[in-house]
């Protein structure tokens, strides 16, 4: 990483201090050129916070954007976070690593696209230049200030706090995006205690070469297991989660798995049962059923509302017994010994509300098993939807 050096327009004399995450908050201006200079290369490398640059070719707000600021228009505050700094002054260095957006990433890109534009670095397919009374480069880059709040002393928990609180600009933060941050804990000690690996949704390419769980998914099957339900109410969970965080602090475990046994039977559904899943099912015949857990919401989140209901239930030698009887069934079963074909052909029978019905049926197919019969009995789980 590069330092980067920084010379601010204006800087407004008082700081402001947020008693709630401890931050302060400075008041800035910055040319476009600086401004440019100083996020380039931040805005090139993602880091875990980050949303999505959504592509301005796909988005017509974005290319009004574009084209507002290179007539001239004001636009909104950009918010950025500089770590390991305590001051603020007109003319100071910043090491790149330290610097993030915590609000502005699509006003970032739209500026760094129309820079792109006017020095004919990218087509102008937009036909954008076409607008009338746009600026040139240099008025673009010397002439235009924009106006940038600068955060410092935040922890981590205040970084994640205000990213959710701001949201100033067109996109805001999505559910999936705030359960990938609170269980940013969650991804790094399954991958650090138990070696295994969980993805964010800018990783989703490598998680389907692998089949594995990406972390939105595991979060929803977390709250099932919880709360036994096989609609888990998401945004309430995180509103509660967000109410309940120490903003002060950094995040240091998990905002969901709050107990030993959730953990145990995550890291045996995610490490066990599903790779022995993927291994009894690689075959051509039976290969839409490979992977089953992550690839499909319809069966991996009601599996685990059935498993944390059957936790409480259950004494631990019967779920214990029952947990090792579903590995010995990949183990040592026939061709398809979870009887997924006939699963599929149940689900093909029901006409409407086909999810819930589906979920249902999945439900009470493993909690069946869990608490009474010793078999996966998909027609006895279809008389319950």
């Amino acid at each position: 990483m590069s330092i980067k050096k920084i010379h601010f327009a204006e800087i407004a004399q008082t700081a402001l201090e947020d008693r709630a995450t401890g931050g302060r908050c400075h008041n800035c201006y910055l040319s476009i050129r600086e401004y440019v200079n100083l996020i380039t290369e931040i805005n090139t490398h993602s880091n875990e916070f980050q949303r999505r640059i959504i592509s301005i070719k796909k988005s017509l707000i974005y290319q009004k954007l574009v084209k507002d600021l290179l007539r001239g228009v004001v636009i909104p505050t950009i918010s950025l976070f500089f770590d390991d700094v305590n001051m603020i002054v007109q003319d100071m260095e910043i090491e790149e690593e330290n610097v993030q957006v915590l609000d502005g990433l699509q006003r970032t890109n739209c500026i760094l696209y129309a820079l792109k534009i006017l020095s004919r670095k990218t087509e102008d397919d937009l036909k954008i230049l076409s607008t009338p009374n746009i600026l040139t480069i240099d008025q673009f880059l010397d002439d235009i200030k924009i106006r940038v709040e600068i955060w410092t002393s935040l922890t981590v928990n205040g970084i994640l706090y205000k990213m959710v609180s701001l949201n100033a600009g067109q996109t805001p933060m999505d559910l999936e995006h705030q359960f990938e941050i609170l269980e940013l804990p969650l991804k790094h000690e399954l991958n650090s205690k138990y070696q295994i690996e969980i993805f964010t949704r800018e990783e989703e390419r490598k998680r389907r070469e692998s089949l594995g769980f990406n972390i939105s998914n595991l979060v929803e099957g977390i709250i099932a297991y919880n709360t036994e339900s096989i609609f888990p109410k998401k945004q309430a969970t995180a509103i509660s989660i967000m109410d309940s965080l120490d903003i002060k602090k950094n995040l240091q475990e998990s905002a969901f798995v709050k107990n030993d046994f959730l953990m145990q039977d995550l890291v045996w559904v995610i490490d066990t049962l599903h790779k022995k899943q993927i291994e009894k099912y690689d075959r051509q015949v039976l290969e839409k059923f490979k992977g089953i857990f992550a690839d499909s919401d319809v069966f991996f989140i009601p599996f685990m509302a059935a498993l944390g209901k059957a936790r409480k239930d259950c004494d631990d030698e019967q779920f214990n017994r029952k947990k090792e009887r579903l590995i010995n069934l990949l183990d040592n079963g026939d061709l398809d010994p979870w009887s997924l074909q006939k699963y599929e052909a149940s689900s093909e029978k029901i006409k409407s509300n086909i999810g819930q019905k589906r979920r249902r049926m999945v439900f009470y197919t493993f909690l069946m098993y869990f608490t009474t019969v010793d078999y996966l009995d998909w027609n006895l789980g279809s008389n319950f939807i």
